[in-house]
């Protein structure tokens, strides 16, 4: 499972290392739901 569709029990997206932190995070699995 890649680390960015990684989310906390309670459904909140948690934290994101990566360069652009969370923004990046929403920004990757609203791609991803838009190619589904």
């Amino acid at each position: 499972i890649p680390c960015h569709r990684i989310i906390r029990s309670d459904g909140s997206l948690g934290g994101y290392s990566a360069r652009g932190g969370i923004n990046l995070k929403k920004k990757l699995l609203k791609i991803e739901k838009l190619n589904k």
